[in-house]
């Protein structure tokens, strides 16, 4: 009788281990921030250019990694559950530098005012372009999504000294 009850638990502990599994891989994921063995983000690279080249080249790999990124703000932010949506381009090392990001803390930025953000990759947004004129050709493009973390204001002066050739 023992060995039947013990059975049963050894199965039932199994199928709910199964199911754990299989929800993990089959429900759509949802992006959480990566750390290491001491509680510290993981960056997607240890140098600003590489850091960038990484991030626009390869998003979706890198999806919860962390990044810091400068730039300039390009649109009015929007509020959406909480938090702050804006876009800022980074521009930086030649690099198409139009990146989304997500902001849940206290900000008072608009178009135009210059930031630094620290946060993790969140993935990216598709979407359909009709612009005919230069950077942009009709058709489908990316841009990475970030959820910040961390977000300061700066000022064009400081990205200069910051990235020589960060703003034209």
């Amino acid at each position: 009788m023992k060995k039947v009850i013990k059975w049963k638990i050894s199965t039932a502990i199994v199928s709910v281990i199964i199911a754990i599994t299989l929800m993990n891989f089959l429900l759509p994921s949802i992006t959480r921030p990566q750390y290491d063995r001491n509680g510290e983000p993981r960056y997607i690279a240890t140098n600003q250019q590489e850091m960038y080249e990484q991030l626009y080249a390869h998003p979706q790999k890198n999806k919860g990694k962390f990044v810091t990124l400068v730039g300039v703000v390009t649109n009015t932010p929007v509020t959406d559950n909480n938090a702050q949506i804006f876009l800022i381009d980074t521009n930086i090392f030649s690099y198409n530098g139009d990146t989304i990001v997500s902001y849940s803390g206290d900000m008072n930025i608009s178009y135009g005012d210059y930031i630094r953000i620290t946060g993790y990759v969140y993935g990216t947004y598709d979407f359909e372009t009709q612009q005919i004129d230069a950077p942009l050709k009709p058709g489908m493009v990316w841009v990475p999504m970030i959820t910040a973390t961390t977000l300061e204001q700066t000022n064009q002066q400081e990205l200069l000294e910051e990235w020589p050739n960060s703003v034209n």
